[in-house]
């Protein structure tokens, strides 16, 4: 290991030349030196999206990030991962666990239904079997109360990527959501889904 004497906090290019350059390439690395992050436990504004392994959960934890959620680094509470196939269900206690231990909160986000429960547009009520996301919710809200107590009712449902459904539709999934989940866990939060500036006229639908 080479000592880095870094008197301040910032960004910082490193390059590593060998005197004699026939020996090796030059190297070079960008790091950062942060001040030591405060203790403010769940008011943090600070999350991410990282992927469920120890260098990337102590990572996080050495710069400070408090929340973790649940969307494209890990898909532990995504519907098409918990619930496979009906009434089949999968549970990541260990890497939950895992994150919970090394001080870290739990946003998740129980969206992205599997084909089973999918729907074609205008063909139903919904574009998702209702009953069945309503069983999902409870289920999954049970078996993670008291460790994941914050969820978010889809991502970005006004992108077709993420939901191919209407503002009304999108209207019932919240409804539904997030009855069930403070049913199970009345000290349960839910919010709506993230969104952006192009995002605002779509909600206004709800």
């Amino acid at each position: 290991k080479m000592p880095l004497n870094l008197n301040e906090n910032g960004l910082f290019r490193i390059s590593l030349i060998t005197d004699d350059k026939s020996l090796a390439a030059p190297q070079e690395i960008i790091v950062a030196k942060l001040p030591k992050p405060r203790n403010v436990g769940k008011e943090s504004y600070f999350g991410t999206h990282i992927s469920v392994r120890p260098f990337f959960i102590d990572y996080a934890k050495k710069i400070g990030i408090k929340w973790v959620r649940f969307h494209d680094g890990t898909k532990i509470t995504k519907w098409a991962c918990a619930e496979p196939s009906p009434g089949k269900y999968r549970w990541f206690d260990t890497q939950v666990d895992a994150i919970l231990d090394a001080g870290l909160y739990i946003l998740g986000l129980p969206d992205r239904p599997p084909k089973w429960a999918s729907l074609k547009p205008g063909t139903s009520e919904n574009v998702i079997k209702l009953d069945a996301y309503r069983k999902f919710i409870r289920k999954i809200t049970e078996h993670y109360k008291g460790r994941i107590d914050y969820w978010e009712i889809w991502n970005e449902p006004y992108m077709r990527y993420f939901f191919k459904g209407t503002p009304k539709q999108y209207g019932q999934i919240l409804n539904i959501g997030s009855k069930i989940i403070k049913e199970v866990n009345s000290d349960a939060k839910v919010l709506g889904f993230c969104s952006e500036i192009n995002g605002i006229s779509w909600a206004k639908q709800i």
